[in-house]
């Protein structure tokens, strides 16, 4: 007999699988008006730049806004793309306090323009993972923005790595933020669900799709007004 976390596991697999069906569907039929359209308004931008500099610079200025808006839409189409084709993982060895000390230098500008501290412990002899660098970075990325939205000024980020027993590390992104409430901890893992205003309610969900094509699984642990942990644990090389 499953159990209901078997049975919720199979339905969020069949809706992923709808979903996907969908989002196939969706983006071929908008990808080519969307790329049409773009082409046009090159065309117009070359033809604007040939104007009067004053009357040609505001059309220039307008027609770049009306091409980032563009782009910003064809990003929305490649991610329906993703989630009805995963991509293909490149795997390769990879050093986790390597991936980890990258990624908190991207971030780490952002997380100081916020006036939040984001901090990143340090950890000796961790074991290899084999994985798609690029996928799995998106992943842990994508966990730790939403850390940092989820902190006020003052608040704090904290990424680690350790070893679980032989065959596991896992990856650990802690916040003191504003927690999520108890009706939504079950569902924020599903896709589309979101609890913020302008969230598009993908970060955590495109995560969990990441962990489980390496064979991980994430685990989120919340409390209202106390902050977030987000745990994706890996099998390494040693494995």
């Amino acid at each position: 007999m499953n159990s209901p976390r078997d049975e919720h596991e199979l339905w969020q697999s069949e809706k992923m699988a709808a979903l996907g069906r969908l989002a196939a569907s969706v983006a071929h039929e908008i990808r080519n008006p969307l790329g049409a359209v773009d082409i046009q308004l090159q065309l117009m931008r070359e033809t604007a730049i040939e104007l009067d500099p004053d009357v040609g610079g505001r059309f220039v200025e307008r027609l770049d806004i009306a091409r980032a808006e563009m782009r910003r839409l064809d990003g929305i189409v490649q991610n329906f793309l993703r989630y009805s084709r995963p991509p293909a993982l490149h795997l390769a060895p990879i050093a986790p306090q390597s991936l980890l000390e990258r990624l908190h230098s991207l971030v780490e500008p952002e997380a100081r323009q916020r006036g939040v501290e984001c901090t990143l412990l340090a950890a000796a002899d961790l074991p290899m993972l084999k994985a798609d660098d690029n996928v799995l970075s998106q992943a842990l990325l994508n966990v730790i923005i939403n850390a940092l939205q989820a902190v006020d000024d003052g608040g704090h980020v904290v990424l680690s790595a350790e070893r679980l027993g032989e065959s596991f590390l896992r990856f650990r992104v802690e916040d003191d933020g504003c927690g999520i409430p108890d009706q939504d901890l079950e569902r924020v893992l599903e896709y589309y669900y979101t609890t913020k205003d302008t969230g598009s309610g993908l970060g955590l969900s495109i995560a969990q799709g990441i962990l489980q094509q390496h064979g991980g699984v994430l685990h989120l642990q919340s409390r209202p007004g106390a902050g977030t942990t987000v745990d994706l644990e890996m099998p390494t090389i040693e494995s």
